[in-house]
């Protein structure tokens, strides 16, 4: 499903394994490779412990900060750098944090790595800001004011080490777009997911805006398998750098979003009086245009089905909040 298998045995490091899209890489390198695997958390580790149960022996379980403390070097084949806060109300809480865990950890986990080995840093597509039809070819234009700069600049910062300290065949970076999955915990609070828990536990789905906003959303599988391709082909040695944009170029209005979410869940919908939250973007168009070039048969999972996997989880999470 992810692309060519690994046959050597390896050594992968995950950090931030327990998020969306680390729980994902972590089931698919015990799925697909012979690689041991090292994954970190920052604070819960039980859909970890889960997925742990379904490959025994496969995955090594620790805190992230423990890799940070104790690790010695020149330890992995590769490194997949994805601890970081993905939720807007959580990284301007956590802000310092979030700057370390872009900027002086990388230089430590670069450590970490063999010679020759591969570096995979989780960055940002909203380092484009308000571009229109932003490829990788397009310069960031990312303001470094607001209540959301903190994150935006410090991936940024995170890019220039990363290119600064590997040559571009040992480091990817990937502009991740609003990633989401149906494997999501019940204090989340992304966009996508309050909106589905609103829906279930409410029977009514309020905004905090207009919903005017327009999103691009790409099913976590989808996301997963974007990154894995581009790791194992050397085709992309033909950019002149290492950034790739991971997204799904259909773009939607939060409003929309709501509605379809509504007519699966069977609530209403009922918009906010401000025009943005949070001081979110307007609109952001992100094309994988590398990606597609290399890959031009890929098929993204449409909207529709993955939101039905996202409601048919979050159905049993909103079970659980009303039995205790």
């Amino acid at each position: 499903m992810f692309g060519p298998l690994v046959n050597r045995a390896m050594n992968i490091l995950v950090t931030g394994a327990s998020g969306i899209i680390g729980l994902k890489l972590v089931e698919y390198f015990a799925k697909n490779t012979h690689a041991t695997i090292d994954a970190t958390y920052l604070s819960s580790r039980q859909q970890l412990n889960k997925l742990s149960s379904i490959y025994p022996g496969r995955i090594n379980i620790s805190h992230y900060h423990r890799i940070i403390e104790q690790c010695n070097p020149s330890t992995y084949d590769e490194i997949w750098h994805f601890a970081t806060y993905g939720q807007p109300a959580r990284f301007i809480d956590s802000w310092q944090q979030v700057v370390d865990l872009n900027s002086q950890h990388i230089i430590f986990l670069s450590k970490l790595l063999k010679k020759g080995g591969k570096f995979h840093f989780a960055s940002t597509s909203e380092l484009y800001s308000s571009s229109s039809r932003a490829t990788e070819d397009a310069t960031p234009a990312s303001k470094p004011s607001g209540p959301r700069s903190i994150y935006t600049e410090s991936k940024r910062l995170g890019e220039s080490i990363c290119t600064t300290l590997f040559p571009q065949e040992c480091h990817l970076i990937y502009r991740i777009c609003l990633a989401y999955s149906e494997n999501f915990r019940f204090d989340d609070r992304r966009v996508l997911y309050e909106l589905t828990m609103k829906g279930l536990i409410d029977k009514s789905i309020s905004l905090l805006d207009k919903g005017t906003a327009k999103r691009q959303y790409i099913y976590v599988d989808d996301a997963v398998r974007m990154m894995i391709d581009l790791s194992r082909d050397n085709r992309r040695l033909m950019y002149p750098d290492s950034v790739f944009n991971i997204a799904n170029h259909d773009q939607i209005t939060i409003y929309d979003l709501a509605t379809q979410l509504a007519n699966i869940i069977g609530c209403t919908v009922s918009p906010g009086k401000f025009e943005n939250a949070l001081g979110a973007l307007d609109s952001v168009e992100v094309l994988p245009k590398r990606y597609l070039e290399l890959f031009p048969d890929f098929r993204f999972t449409s909207l529709s089905d993955g939101l039905k996997a996202v409601i048919d989880n979050a159905k049993i999470i909103a079970k659980q909040i009303s039995q205790v």
